[in-house]
C-alpha cells in the first residue's frame, strides 16, 4: 500500500506508513445512532367539510304587499292598473326567488280585489252612459226640461244684470200661464171653480212649460186666494197668485207680482210685499190695485 504522503511501498494491512509513520488512510468514524426508529408519516388530521349555509329568513315581495294596498283603491283606473300589473310581476318573482321571498297570497288577494272593482266600476260607467244617452234622447224630445236643465246648471255662476231681467220675464210668464190655467180649469170645472192648488194647473210635471218659468225665474210662487164652489155667483169667484222672488238668487230690488182673475199682472215694489200679503192672506181680496200693471 503507497503512503499517500511519502510514496513508501507498505504491506497491506498497515495502518501507519513504515517511513513516514503517517496513518496510510484517514480513518472515517462513521457516527451511527444508537437508535434509529424508522420515520412514520404523521397521521394527517382531516380538514373539516364545509358546512352548508343556512338558509336565510324568506323576505316579503315588496311589490306583492303594494299590489294589495292599491288593490283597494283599483275603481281609480291608473292605480287600478297599476294594482294588477304589480300582483302579476312579484308572483313571477316569488316564483323565480326559489324560496327567498314570499307574498304568493298577498298578491293574489290583490289581483282578485283589483278585478272585483275594476269590473264593478265598468258596469258603472257602463250604466251612466247608458242614462246620460237616454236623458239626452228625453231633453231633444222635450225642449222645456233641456232649457230647465240648462238653467239649472249655468245656476251657479254670478248673475247678471241680464240674468235678473230674464228671471223677472219668467216670472211674468208664470203669472200669465197661470191666469190662462185658471180660465181652462175654470171653463172644465164650472161647478169647482178655479184651481186652488198649483199641481191642478199642471206645475208638478217637470217639463210643464209653467214649471219652466218657475224654475228659471226663481220665485216662489203660489196660488194665496181661492173662492170658487162656495160661492154662488159666477162673477163673484176670485183667485190670486203671488210671485215673491227668492233672496238667495234676486237682487234686494227684485219687485215682486201678483195676478187675478182679471188677467192683469201687477208689480209691487219690495217694500210693498207686507201690503200684498195683509189684502191677499188676511183681507182675502183679491190683487191690491197699487201695483203697476205689467205689459
Amino acid at each position: 500500500m503507497l503512503c499517500p504522503h511519502c510514496g513508501h511501498d507498505n504491506v497491506d494491512g498497515r495502518k501507519y506508513c513504515r517511513a513516514c509513520t503517517k496513518p496510510l488512510a484517514p480513518e472515517s468514524i462513521s457516527v451511527k445512532p444508537a437508535f434509529s426508529q424508522p420515520s412514520q408519516p404523521s397521521p394527517s388530521i382531516p380538514t373539516p367539510a364545509a358546512s352548508p349555509a343556512l338558509p336565510s329568513t324568506p323576505n316579503v315581495n315588496g311589490m306583492a304587499i303594494a299590489s294589495l294596498a292599491l288593490s283597494f283603491l283599483a275603481f281609480i283606473l291608473p292605480l287600478g292598473i297599476a294594482a294588477a300589473v304589480m300582483g302579476h310581476m312579484s308572483r313571477s318573482q316569488i316564483a323565480k326567488s326559489k324560496g327567498r321571498q314570499t307574498g304568493t297570497w298577498l298578491a293574489f288577494v290583490g289581483l282578485v280585489i283589483t278585478y272585483l272593482q275594476l269590473a264593478a266600476a265598468s258596469l258603472v260607467c257602463i250604466a251612466i252612459i247608458v242614462a246620460l244617452q237616454n236623458m239626452n234622447q228625453n231633453l231633444d224630445r222635450d225642449r222645456h226640461a233641456r232649457a230647465a236643465l240648462l238653467a239649472a246648471m249655468s245656476s251657479y255662476h254670478r248673475p247678471t244684470a241680464e240674468d235678473y231681467a230674464r228671471q223677472r220675464r219668467d216670472a211674468i210668464d208664470a203669472m200669465k200661464l197661470i191666469h190662462a190655467g185658471e180660465v181652462s180649469y175654470l171653463a172644465g170645472h164650472p161647478d169647482e171653480g178655479y184651481a186652488c192648488q198649483m199641481y191642478q194647473l199642471g206645475w208638478a210635471i217637470p217639463s210643464n212649460e209653467l214649471n219652466m218659468h218657475i224654475v228659471n225665474s226663481h220665485y216662489e210662487v203660489k196660488i194665496d186666494q181661492c173662492r170658487g164652489a162656495d160661492v154662488q155667483h159666477l162673477d163673484d169667484r176670485v183667485y190670486a197668485a203671488e210671485a215673491i222672488p227668492r233672496s238667495d238668487r234676486n237682487p234686494s230690488d227684485a219687485p215682486a207680482y201678483c195676478i187675478d182673475q182679471t188677467g192683469v199682472v201687477r208689480r209691487y215694489a219690495p217694500g210693498m210685499v207686507n201690503e200684498l200679503h195683509q189684502v191677499i192672506l188676511f183681507e182675502h181680496k183679491s190683487c191690491p190695485e197699487s201695483g203697476e200693471p205689467v205689459e
